[in-house]
Formats: structure tokens, C-alpha cells, sequence
């Protein structure tokens, strides 16, 4: 498995500390008409107060909400519609809401593929930004990983990886290991901007 490159975003796994982690959601407005596709397992922002994906390059000083979860709306046409992903540029019913579903605990913790290998000295020691990607319309799961070449000791990049995830074959020596990491820069870590 982690021999082969097959991301699949970041995956809810546990929360820090001794309390029982529900991987719970919260909602968030999604703007009639979001131009960019949305996908379960990529990490989101809000922007005037709608959700918006990171873009790729825009990590170093990123404050993510947290991971994308799914999405409801009414369609144009008046039928409901849950989806593990925001089809881009979807117009909703007249004076209804989109609303996108984001696990937002800023101690949660999630599993996501390295691009690369991550060494054992890398673990609660470098961090690294995130390859956004983008995903597939027929299961609605991201393609976003770990981009294993960013290791820095700068704290402004996104993933600090604190374990490898505990599955038959995935250890430090894999290509492509798969990883509990924590965002080290998440919105609701942050104080108010002024």
C-alpha cells in the first residue's frame, strides 16, 4: 500500500489528548455559483464568510478551518442534494444555502499519503505544506497529499506528521508512507485579525 502513490486527501483519524474523538462536523456557507470543486479530504478556508479551498502554493501563512466533509444544497431545479463533493459552479435554489460540511477541530488529527518518503527523524521534528489536488467526481474523495520535498523547520507550513499511520507495511522505509499528521496552522488556533 504505501509502496504505491494512491492519495486520497486527508482522512479523519483521532483527536489529541485523551477524549473520544466523534470526528464531528460543523456547517459552513458555500457562495451560490463557487467556481472551484470541492472535495472530501481537502483542506478549506473560509473567505468573507464562505468556504474556499487552499490553493496550491498558498500554504506558507495558510489558516485552514479545517478538512472538506461533504456538502447540502438545493438544486436550481428544487431537489436536495447531499454529495461528497461541490461540483464547481453549481447554482442553488433561489434563497437557499449551500452548506459544506468541515471536520474543524483544530485538535483533530488525520491520515493523509506522503508524495515522498518521510523519514523516522522527520516525525514531531519538520513540517511540511500540502499538494491541494484535486479529486474525483465519482467518489467525491480528493487526490490532495503531503508534499514530502517541502521539509522545513518553518512554522508556517501546514502538516507536522506525528506518527506513521499503523497499517501492515507502512513504515519509514515506504515510498509513499501514509501519515497521522496535526495542522499546526489552523483558523481557530488564531487570534481575531484586526
Amino acid at each position: 500500500m504505501s509502496d504505491t502513490a494512491s492519495p486520497n486527501g486527508l482522512v479523519p483519524s483521532r483527536r489529541w489528548g485523551s477524549a473520544s474523538n466523534s470526528t464531528g462536523t460543523n456547517m459552513y456557507n458555500i457562495a451560490d455559483g463557487y467556481a472551484t470543486s470541492m472535495y472530501t479530504g481537502t483542506l478549506v478556508e473560509v473567505s468573507a464568510g464562505n468556504l474556499t479551498i487552499l490553493a496550491n502554493g498558498a500554504n506558507s501563512g495558510a489558516k485552514p478551518i479545517g478538512v472538506f466533509q461533504g456538502c447540502q444544497y438545493t438544486a436550481a431545479n428544487g431537489t436536495p442534494t447531499w454529495s461528497a463533493y461541490w461540483p464547481a459552479s453549481t447554482a442553488v435554489l433561489s434563497g437557499s444555502q449551500a452548506k459544506g460540511y468541515v471536520c474543524d477541530d483544530p485538535y483533530a488529527t488525520f491520515i493523509v499519503q506522503a508524495d515522498g518518503i518521510v523519514t523516522a527523524g522527520d516525525i514531531m521534528t519538520y513540517n511540511f505544506a500540502a499538494n491541494i489536488g484535486t479529486g474525483s467526481t465519482i467518489t467525491g474523495q480528493s487526490n490532495g497529499s503531503l508534499s514530502a520535498s517541502s521539509r522545513t523547520a518553518d512554522a508556517t507550513s501546514l502538516l507536522r506528521p506525528i506518527a506513521y499511520e499503523e497499517i501492515p507495511g507502512n513504515s519509514a522505509s515506504s515510498a509513499y508512507p501514509s501519515l497521522e499528521v496535526e495542522l499546526i496552522q489552523h483558523a481557530l488556533r488564531q487570534g481575531a485579525v484586526s
